[in-house]
């Protein structure tokens, strides 16, 4: 509630008088200037939006994010478990699911090969070895697998990290 007093404005809250020794011209002058205040700071919050909605979503993402992300993958295309991958087993499938998860992080994340080493257990010449590999056989003309393979794994990831990581202001797109 306000009181209007000659001079000045006197504000009543809880049953307490407040008196603003401002005229009420000032105080009109000063709520003026603090709409104008809000409205350059919600047009720039808008520029800030559409700005983030021009780069690309991975850059939002933790690193973390990104290696559960491209594991979920993993262990879901190759039917191995989290553990296997990380193991030091060497079955074909495993093998293969651990080669393509190091490709990936690498190539999501742009860590670097000792600390993708240390996710997997390996040091950085597995990895070295492990994304070597998966290059060459993408690039065998005769052997079409790796690139079914790729071409799989990279729409999954896609369409994984879309529908659970993303922030809400990339997801309303």
């Amino acid at each position: 509630m306000i009181a209007e007093n000659t001079d000045n404005i006197v504000i009543v809250a809880k049953e307490q008088v407040v008196p603003i020794f401002l005229s009420r011209d000032q105080l009109v002058e000063r709520l003026d200037l603090l709409k104008m205040r809000i409205n350059e700071f919600e047009r720039e919050l808008t520029y800030i939006d559409s700005s983030l909605n021009k780069i690309e979503p991975e850059r939002y993402l933790t690193i973390d994010m990104i290696i559960n992300t491209v594991l979920k993958v993993m262990c879901h295309y190759f039917d191995v478990t989290k553990e296997e991958v990380l193991s030091k087993k060497r079955h074909r499938k495993i093998v293969r699911a651990r080669h393509f998860f190091i490709y990936f992080v690498r190539l999501k994340s742009k860590m670097t090969l000792s600390e993708i080493g240390t996710v997997v257990g390996r040091d950085h010449t597995s990895c070295t070895h492990a994304i070597n590999e998966i290059n060459s056989q993408l690039t065998n003309k005769f052997d079409d697998a790796y690139r079914e393979d790729y071409s799989t794994l990279k729409r999954m990831y896609d369409d994984n990290l879309f529908e659970n990581n993303l922030p809400t202001h990339l997801t309303n797109n």
